[in-house]
Protein backbone atom coordinates (compact mmCIF):
# COMPACT_ATOMS: atom_id res chain seq x y z
CA UNK A 1 0.00 0.00 0.00
CA UNK A 2 2.77 2.41 0.98
CA UNK A 3 4.83 1.56 -2.11
CA UNK A 4 1.80 2.17 -4.31
CA UNK A 5 1.08 5.48 -2.62
CA UNK A 6 4.62 6.83 -2.81
CA UNK A 7 5.01 5.75 -6.43
CA UNK A 8 1.84 7.65 -7.25
CA UNK A 9 3.13 10.76 -5.47
CA UNK A 10 6.49 10.49 -7.22
CA UNK A 11 4.79 10.36 -10.60
CA UNK A 12 2.38 13.20 -9.79
CA UNK A 13 5.06 15.55 -8.46
CA UNK A 14 7.36 14.83 -11.40
CA UNK A 15 4.56 15.52 -13.87
CA UNK A 16 3.63 18.74 -12.05
CA UNK A 17 7.21 20.03 -11.85
CA UNK A 18 7.84 19.27 -15.50
CA UNK A 19 4.57 20.94 -16.46
CA UNK A 20 5.44 24.06 -14.48
CA UNK A 21 8.90 24.20 -16.05
CA UNK A 22 7.48 23.87 -19.57
CA UNK A 23 4.64 26.28 -18.72
CA UNK A 24 2.05 23.63 -19.54
CA UNK A 25 0.71 23.97 -15.99
CA UNK A 26 -0.17 27.09 -14.07
CA UNK A 27 0.25 27.68 -10.35
CA UNK A 28 -3.41 27.27 -9.49
CA UNK A 29 -5.18 25.88 -6.44
CA UNK A 30 -4.90 22.34 -7.77
CA UNK A 31 -1.13 22.63 -8.20
CA UNK A 32 -0.64 24.17 -4.76
CA UNK A 33 -2.82 21.48 -3.18
CA UNK A 34 -0.76 18.76 -4.87
CA UNK A 35 2.47 20.22 -3.49
CA UNK A 36 0.95 20.52 -0.03
CA UNK A 37 -0.39 16.97 -0.12
CA UNK A 38 2.96 15.49 -1.14
CA UNK A 39 4.82 17.51 1.51
CA UNK A 40 2.37 16.49 4.22
CA UNK A 41 2.66 12.82 3.23
CA UNK A 42 6.42 13.12 3.37
CA UNK A 43 6.23 14.68 6.83
CA UNK A 44 4.01 11.90 8.14
CA UNK A 45 6.27 9.26 6.62
CA UNK A 46 9.30 10.83 8.30
CA UNK A 47 7.56 10.76 11.70
CA UNK A 48 6.86 7.07 11.24
CA UNK A 49 10.39 6.34 10.00
CA UNK A 50 12.79 8.68 11.77
CA UNK A 51 15.96 7.31 10.14
CA UNK A 52 18.86 9.67 9.68
CA UNK A 53 18.96 8.87 5.97
CA UNK A 54 15.72 8.45 4.01
CA UNK A 55 15.13 5.46 1.76
CA UNK A 56 15.68 5.87 -2.03
CA UNK A 57 11.96 6.37 -2.74
CA UNK A 58 11.75 9.13 -0.14
CA UNK A 59 14.75 10.86 -1.68
CA UNK A 60 13.12 10.82 -5.11
CA UNK A 61 9.88 12.25 -3.74
CA UNK A 62 11.73 14.93 -1.78
CA UNK A 63 13.66 15.93 -4.90
CA UNK A 64 10.44 16.22 -6.89
CA UNK A 65 8.71 18.25 -4.17
CA UNK A 66 11.66 20.63 -4.07
CA UNK A 67 11.51 20.98 -7.85
CA UNK A 68 7.77 21.73 -7.71
CA UNK A 69 8.30 24.38 -5.03
CA UNK A 70 11.11 25.98 -7.02
CA UNK A 71 9.13 26.21 -10.26
CA UNK A 72 5.90 27.33 -8.59
CA UNK A 73 7.51 30.07 -6.49
CA UNK A 74 9.46 31.46 -9.45
CA UNK A 75 6.38 31.52 -11.66
CA UNK A 76 4.47 33.44 -9.00
CA UNK A 77 7.15 35.97 -8.00
CA UNK A 78 7.63 36.94 -11.64
CA UNK A 79 4.09 38.33 -11.58
CA UNK A 80 4.47 40.40 -8.40
CA UNK A 81 4.57 44.10 -9.28
CA UNK A 82 7.23 46.48 -7.98
CA UNK A 83 5.95 48.70 -5.13
CA UNK A 84 2.95 46.38 -4.74
CA UNK A 85 2.48 47.27 -1.08
CA UNK A 86 2.59 51.04 -1.72
CA UNK A 87 0.15 50.84 -4.62
CA UNK A 88 -2.17 48.42 -2.85
CA UNK A 89 -2.00 45.95 -5.74
CA UNK A 90 -4.29 43.19 -4.46
CA UNK A 91 -3.17 40.46 -6.86
CA UNK A 92 0.46 40.97 -5.91
CA UNK A 93 -0.45 40.74 -2.23
CA UNK A 94 -2.18 37.42 -2.93
CA UNK A 95 0.86 36.18 -4.83
CA UNK A 96 3.10 37.21 -1.93
CA UNK A 97 0.93 35.08 0.35
CA UNK A 98 1.29 32.10 -2.00
CA UNK A 99 5.07 32.43 -1.96
CA UNK A 100 5.07 32.68 1.83
CA UNK A 101 3.09 29.41 1.96
CA UNK A 102 5.50 27.68 -0.43
CA UNK A 103 8.47 28.92 1.61
CA UNK A 104 6.86 27.63 4.80
CA UNK A 105 6.37 24.25 3.11
CA UNK A 106 10.04 24.24 2.11
CA UNK A 107 11.14 24.97 5.68
CA UNK A 108 8.94 22.20 7.09
CA UNK A 109 10.19 19.40 4.82
CA UNK A 110 11.90 16.48 6.55
CA UNK A 111 15.42 15.72 5.29
CA UNK A 112 15.32 19.05 3.40
CA UNK A 113 18.84 18.61 2.04
CA UNK A 114 17.33 16.10 -0.40
CA UNK A 115 14.96 18.77 -1.73
CA UNK A 116 17.58 21.46 -2.48
CA UNK A 117 15.53 23.27 -5.12
CA UNK A 118 12.95 24.09 -2.45
CA UNK A 119 15.37 26.81 -1.28
CA UNK A 120 14.20 28.70 -4.35
CA UNK A 121 10.99 29.59 -2.48
CA UNK A 122 12.96 31.39 0.23
CA UNK A 123 14.84 33.26 -2.51
CA UNK A 124 11.44 34.28 -3.90
CA UNK A 125 10.29 35.34 -0.44
CA UNK A 126 13.27 37.72 -0.37
CA UNK A 127 12.44 39.02 -3.85
CA UNK A 128 8.83 39.69 -2.85
CA UNK A 129 10.05 41.73 0.10
CA UNK A 130 12.40 43.76 -2.09
CA UNK A 131 9.53 44.38 -4.50
CA UNK A 132 7.70 46.20 -1.71
CA UNK A 133 10.13 48.99 -2.61
CA UNK A 134 10.43 50.25 0.95
CA UNK A 135 13.41 50.35 3.34
CA UNK A 136 11.67 47.80 5.59
CA UNK A 137 11.03 45.59 2.59
CA UNK A 138 14.72 45.52 1.71
CA UNK A 139 15.63 44.87 5.36
CA UNK A 140 13.30 41.86 5.39
CA UNK A 141 14.69 40.69 2.04
CA UNK A 142 18.18 40.55 3.52
CA UNK A 143 16.90 38.42 6.40
CA UNK A 144 15.52 35.86 3.95
CA UNK A 145 18.66 35.96 1.81
CA UNK A 146 20.80 35.26 4.88
CA UNK A 147 18.47 32.47 5.93
CA UNK A 148 18.66 30.80 2.52
CA UNK A 149 22.47 30.97 2.53
CA UNK A 150 22.63 29.54 6.06
CA UNK A 151 20.37 26.67 5.02
CA UNK A 152 22.55 26.03 1.99
CA UNK A 153 25.65 25.85 4.19
CA UNK A 154 23.90 23.41 6.58
CA UNK A 155 22.67 21.23 3.71
CA UNK A 156 26.13 21.21 2.15
CA UNK A 157 27.57 19.80 5.34
CA UNK A 158 24.85 17.17 5.75
CA UNK A 159 25.21 15.95 2.14
CA UNK A 160 28.87 14.98 2.51
CA UNK A 161 29.09 11.43 1.21
CA UNK A 162 25.62 11.51 -0.32
CA UNK A 163 24.77 10.82 -3.97
CA UNK A 164 26.27 13.38 -6.34
CA UNK A 165 22.86 14.36 -7.70
CA UNK A 166 21.91 16.10 -4.46
CA UNK A 167 25.25 17.87 -3.96
CA UNK A 168 25.22 19.12 -7.55
CA UNK A 169 21.59 20.19 -7.24
CA UNK A 170 22.35 22.09 -4.06
CA UNK A 171 25.25 23.98 -5.64
CA UNK A 172 23.15 24.76 -8.70
CA UNK A 173 20.36 26.25 -6.63
CA UNK A 174 22.93 28.25 -4.66
CA UNK A 175 23.87 29.97 -7.92
CA UNK A 176 20.30 31.27 -8.03
CA UNK A 177 20.33 32.20 -4.34
CA UNK A 178 23.55 34.17 -4.70
CA UNK A 179 22.41 35.87 -7.87
CA UNK A 180 19.21 37.01 -6.17
CA UNK A 181 21.10 38.37 -3.15
CA UNK A 182 23.57 40.36 -5.25
CA UNK A 183 20.66 41.57 -7.36
CA UNK A 184 18.89 42.83 -4.24
CA UNK A 185 21.99 44.82 -3.24
CA UNK A 186 22.11 46.43 -6.68
CA UNK A 187 18.38 47.18 -6.86
CA UNK A 188 18.37 48.81 -3.44
CA UNK A 189 21.33 50.99 -4.47
CA UNK A 190 19.60 51.88 -7.74
CA UNK A 191 16.47 52.83 -5.81
CA UNK A 192 18.29 55.04 -3.31
CA UNK A 193 20.72 56.73 -5.70
CA UNK A 194 18.41 57.12 -8.69
CA UNK A 195 15.26 58.21 -6.86
CA UNK A 196 16.80 60.34 -4.12
CA UNK A 197 15.41 63.58 -5.58
CA UNK A 198 11.88 62.15 -5.51
CA UNK A 199 12.19 60.99 -1.91
CA UNK A 200 12.85 64.20 -0.03
CA UNK A 201 11.31 63.85 3.41
CA UNK A 202 10.17 60.23 3.09
CA UNK A 203 11.54 57.00 4.57
CA UNK A 204 14.15 56.75 1.81
CA UNK A 205 15.97 59.94 2.87
CA UNK A 206 15.40 59.87 6.64
CA UNK A 207 18.61 60.51 8.56
CA UNK A 208 20.43 62.28 5.75
CA UNK A 209 22.87 61.24 3.06
CA UNK A 210 25.66 59.94 5.29
CA UNK A 211 23.36 57.33 6.86
CA UNK A 212 22.39 56.05 3.43
CA UNK A 213 25.90 56.18 2.02
CA UNK A 214 27.02 53.91 4.86
CA UNK A 215 24.07 51.56 4.25
CA UNK A 216 24.90 51.46 0.55
CA UNK A 217 28.52 50.59 1.21
CA UNK A 218 27.67 47.73 3.59
CA UNK A 219 24.98 46.21 1.39
CA UNK A 220 26.97 46.51 -1.84
CA UNK A 221 30.08 45.03 -0.22
CA UNK A 222 28.09 42.07 1.07
CA UNK A 223 26.30 41.68 -2.24
CA UNK A 224 29.61 41.69 -4.11
CA UNK A 225 31.07 39.04 -1.83
CA UNK A 226 28.13 36.69 -2.32
CA UNK A 227 28.31 37.42 -6.04
CA UNK A 228 31.95 36.34 -6.14
CA UNK A 229 31.05 33.23 -4.19
CA UNK A 230 28.35 32.57 -6.77
CA UNK A 231 30.81 32.89 -9.65
CA UNK A 232 33.18 30.52 -7.85
CA UNK A 233 30.34 28.02 -7.48
CA UNK A 234 29.56 28.28 -11.20
CA UNK A 235 33.24 27.61 -11.94
CA UNK A 236 33.27 24.61 -9.60
CA UNK A 237 30.15 23.08 -11.14
CA UNK A 238 31.53 23.79 -14.61
CA UNK A 239 34.86 22.14 -13.87
CA UNK A 240 33.52 19.08 -12.05
CA UNK A 241 30.25 18.36 -13.82
CA UNK A 242 29.97 20.58 -16.88
CA UNK A 243 27.21 23.05 -17.74
CA UNK A 244 24.05 22.16 -19.65
CA UNK A 245 22.01 23.63 -22.48
CA UNK A 246 18.58 23.30 -20.81
CA UNK A 247 17.08 22.91 -17.35
CA UNK A 248 16.03 19.34 -16.68
CA UNK A 249 14.92 17.18 -13.79
CA UNK A 250 18.55 16.70 -12.74
CA UNK A 251 20.47 19.81 -13.83
CA UNK A 252 20.02 23.60 -13.75
CA UNK A 253 23.34 25.34 -14.40
CA UNK A 254 23.28 26.46 -18.04
CA UNK A 255 26.24 27.17 -20.32
CA UNK A 256 25.43 30.87 -19.82
CA UNK A 257 25.56 30.56 -16.01
CA UNK A 258 28.49 32.97 -15.64
CA UNK A 259 26.74 35.89 -17.33
CA UNK A 260 24.10 37.18 -14.94
CA UNK A 261 26.17 36.65 -11.76
CA UNK A 262 29.08 38.36 -13.53
CA UNK A 263 26.88 41.32 -14.43
CA UNK A 264 25.44 41.74 -10.95
CA UNK A 265 28.77 41.23 -9.18
CA UNK A 266 30.57 43.75 -11.40
CA UNK A 267 27.71 46.19 -10.91
CA UNK A 268 27.81 45.88 -7.11
CA UNK A 269 31.59 46.39 -7.04
CA UNK A 270 31.46 49.41 -9.35
CA UNK A 271 28.68 50.96 -7.27
CA UNK A 272 30.69 50.43 -4.07
CA UNK A 273 34.01 51.76 -5.37
CA UNK A 274 33.14 55.51 -5.31
CA UNK A 275 31.98 55.22 -1.69
CA UNK A 276 35.43 54.49 -0.27
CA UNK A 277 36.37 58.16 0.12
CA UNK A 278 33.13 58.82 2.02
CA UNK A 279 33.75 55.85 4.32
CA UNK A 280 37.17 57.35 5.05
CA UNK A 281 35.59 60.77 5.72
CA UNK A 282 33.04 59.19 8.06
CA UNK A 283 35.77 57.47 10.06
CA UNK A 284 35.04 53.86 9.21
CA UNK A 285 37.79 51.27 9.13
CA UNK A 286 38.72 49.95 5.65
CA UNK A 287 38.47 46.21 4.91
CA UNK A 288 41.32 43.92 5.99
CA UNK A 289 44.66 45.75 6.24
CA UNK A 290 44.11 48.17 3.35
CA UNK A 291 43.84 51.92 3.18
CA UNK A 292 40.63 53.27 1.68
CA UNK A 293 42.41 54.17 -1.56
CA UNK A 294 43.69 50.59 -1.77
CA UNK A 295 40.19 49.31 -1.03
CA UNK A 296 38.82 51.40 -3.88
CA UNK A 297 41.32 49.98 -6.35
CA UNK A 298 40.54 46.50 -5.00
CA UNK A 299 36.85 47.00 -5.78
CA UNK A 300 37.72 48.04 -9.32
CA UNK A 301 40.11 45.12 -9.84
CA UNK A 302 37.48 42.65 -8.65
CA UNK A 303 34.89 44.35 -10.86
CA UNK A 304 37.18 43.78 -13.85
CA UNK A 305 37.43 40.09 -12.99
CA UNK A 306 33.65 39.76 -12.71
CA UNK A 307 33.21 41.67 -15.97
CA UNK A 308 35.45 39.22 -17.82
CA UNK A 309 33.36 36.33 -16.50
CA UNK A 310 30.38 37.64 -18.48
CA UNK A 311 32.27 37.00 -21.72
CA UNK A 312 32.13 33.21 -21.66
CA UNK A 313 33.19 30.85 -24.45
CA UNK A 314 29.89 28.95 -24.61
CA UNK A 315 29.04 30.16 -28.09
CA UNK A 316 25.48 30.87 -26.93
CA UNK A 317 24.04 34.15 -28.28
CA UNK A 318 23.85 37.07 -25.86
CA UNK A 319 20.44 38.29 -24.78
CA UNK A 320 19.90 42.00 -25.42
CA UNK A 321 19.74 42.60 -21.65
CA UNK A 322 23.19 41.06 -21.24
CA UNK A 323 24.65 43.00 -24.15
CA UNK A 324 23.25 46.25 -22.72
CA UNK A 325 24.81 45.40 -19.35
CA UNK A 326 28.20 44.83 -20.97
CA UNK A 327 28.02 48.33 -22.46
CA UNK A 328 26.70 49.92 -19.27
CA UNK A 329 29.41 48.37 -17.11
CA UNK A 330 32.18 49.35 -19.49
CA UNK A 331 30.82 52.90 -19.49
CA UNK A 332 30.91 52.79 -15.69
CA UNK A 333 34.61 51.91 -15.82
CA UNK A 334 35.19 54.76 -18.28
CA UNK A 335 33.51 57.31 -16.00
CA UNK A 336 35.05 56.08 -12.75
CA UNK A 337 38.58 55.44 -14.06
CA UNK A 338 38.97 57.37 -17.34
CA UNK A 339 41.99 56.24 -19.29
CA UNK A 340 42.00 52.76 -17.75
CA UNK A 341 43.15 50.01 -20.12
CA UNK A 342 40.68 47.13 -20.46
CA UNK A 343 41.45 45.43 -23.78
CA UNK A 344 38.57 43.34 -25.04
CA UNK A 345 38.21 41.24 -28.16
CA UNK A 346 34.60 40.72 -29.15
CA UNK A 347 32.35 41.20 -32.15
CA UNK A 348 29.28 41.94 -30.00
CA UNK A 349 29.57 45.73 -30.46
CA UNK A 350 32.33 47.99 -31.77
CA UNK A 351 32.07 50.30 -28.77
CA UNK A 352 33.19 47.45 -26.49
CA UNK A 353 36.58 47.15 -28.17
CA UNK A 354 37.82 50.74 -27.77
CA UNK A 355 40.81 50.79 -25.44
CA UNK A 356 41.85 52.59 -23.31
CA UNK A 357 38.63 53.80 -21.75
CA UNK A 358 39.18 57.42 -22.62
CA UNK A 359 36.79 60.16 -23.71
CA UNK A 360 36.44 58.51 -27.12
CA UNK A 361 35.35 55.25 -25.52
CA UNK A 362 32.93 57.09 -23.21
CA UNK A 363 31.40 58.87 -26.20
CA UNK A 364 31.03 55.66 -28.21
CA UNK A 365 29.49 53.67 -25.32
CA UNK A 366 27.09 56.51 -24.49
CA UNK A 367 26.06 56.84 -28.12
CA UNK A 368 25.39 53.10 -28.40
CA UNK A 369 23.03 53.25 -25.42
CA UNK A 370 21.34 56.47 -26.55
CA UNK A 371 20.43 54.97 -29.94
CA UNK A 372 18.25 52.36 -28.23
CA UNK A 373 15.06 54.00 -26.89
CA UNK A 374 14.59 51.54 -24.04
CA UNK A 375 18.22 51.62 -22.85
CA UNK A 376 19.86 53.84 -20.24
CA UNK A 377 23.18 54.11 -18.41
CA UNK A 378 21.84 52.50 -15.23
CA UNK A 379 22.77 54.18 -11.94
CA UNK A 380 25.46 56.53 -13.21
CA UNK A 381 23.05 57.92 -15.78
CA UNK A 382 20.18 58.28 -13.28
CA UNK A 383 21.79 59.36 -10.00
CA UNK A 384 20.17 62.25 -8.12
CA UNK A 385 21.80 61.68 -4.74
CA UNK A 386 24.21 64.63 -4.50
CA UNK A 387 26.69 62.91 -2.19
CA UNK A 388 26.97 59.88 -4.43
CA UNK A 389 27.21 62.01 -7.58
CA UNK A 390 30.04 63.93 -5.96
CA UNK A 391 31.72 60.61 -5.12
CA UNK A 392 31.59 59.62 -8.81
CA UNK A 393 33.08 62.97 -9.86
CA UNK A 394 35.90 62.73 -7.34
CA UNK A 395 36.59 59.12 -8.23
CA UNK A 396 36.99 60.01 -11.90
CA UNK A 397 39.24 62.97 -11.16
CA UNK A 398 41.36 61.03 -8.66
CA UNK A 399 41.78 57.78 -10.60
CA UNK A 400 41.73 58.91 -14.20
CA UNK A 401 42.74 61.46 -16.74
CA UNK A 402 39.85 63.01 -18.64
CA UNK A 403 38.81 66.43 -19.79
CA UNK A 404 35.16 65.44 -19.40
CA UNK A 405 33.75 65.56 -15.88
CA UNK A 406 30.92 63.34 -14.69
CA UNK A 407 28.67 66.38 -14.34
CA UNK A 408 29.38 67.44 -17.92
CA UNK A 409 28.69 63.92 -19.13
CA UNK A 410 25.29 63.90 -17.35
CA UNK A 411 24.32 67.22 -18.94
CA UNK A 412 25.39 65.95 -22.35
CA UNK A 413 23.43 62.69 -22.15
CA UNK A 414 20.15 63.44 -20.31
CA UNK A 415 18.37 60.70 -22.26
CA UNK A 416 20.48 58.04 -20.51
CA UNK A 417 18.52 58.72 -17.31
CA UNK A 418 16.20 55.78 -16.63
CA UNK A 419 13.52 58.15 -15.37
CA UNK A 420 13.92 60.89 -17.98
CA UNK A 421 10.29 60.67 -19.12
CA UNK A 422 8.86 61.37 -15.68
CA UNK A 423 7.25 64.76 -15.24
CA UNK A 424 9.59 67.31 -13.66
CA UNK A 425 12.55 64.93 -13.77
CA UNK A 426 14.76 67.29 -15.79
CA UNK A 427 14.40 70.02 -13.17
CA UNK A 428 15.10 67.62 -10.30
CA UNK A 429 18.20 66.31 -12.04
CA UNK A 430 19.45 69.85 -12.72
CA UNK A 431 19.01 70.75 -9.06
CA UNK A 432 20.80 67.59 -7.95
CA UNK A 433 23.72 68.30 -10.29
CA UNK A 434 24.04 71.83 -8.91
CA UNK A 435 23.91 70.61 -5.30
CA UNK A 436 26.49 67.93 -6.03
CA UNK A 437 28.83 70.32 -7.81
CA UNK A 438 28.64 72.64 -4.80
CA UNK A 439 29.49 69.72 -2.44
CA UNK A 440 32.51 68.84 -4.56
CA UNK A 441 33.99 72.32 -4.12
CA UNK A 442 33.63 72.31 -0.33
Amino acid sequence: MINSEINKLIEETYTLARGLRQKDRSVDEEALAAIDQAARWMGQAAEANPELIPCPEYKILLWNIGWCIYEASWAVVSKVEVAWELTGHAESAQRAAVIATLAATARALPWPQYAPRALGAIRCEALVESKRDTPDGYDHAWVFHDQATDMYDDFKQSLMGAEKKFAIGLDEVFIQLGLAETGTACREAERIIGRWAEGRGDAWTEGGEDVWLRRLYVRLSEGAEIGERTLATVASVHLEHGLVTEVTEDRMALVTAYRQPGIMTARALLLAAPLCADMDRLGFRPPEDMSWSMAQENFLRRAGHAYRAILDDSGAPYAQDHLRSLVQLRLNFALLTPGRSMPLQTDLADCLTIDPLDDRACESLSLWLSQRPEDDANVLGSATMPGYMCAIERCGKHLGNSELSYFEWRRKWPNLDRYVKQEGRDERVANALNLSAAQCTE
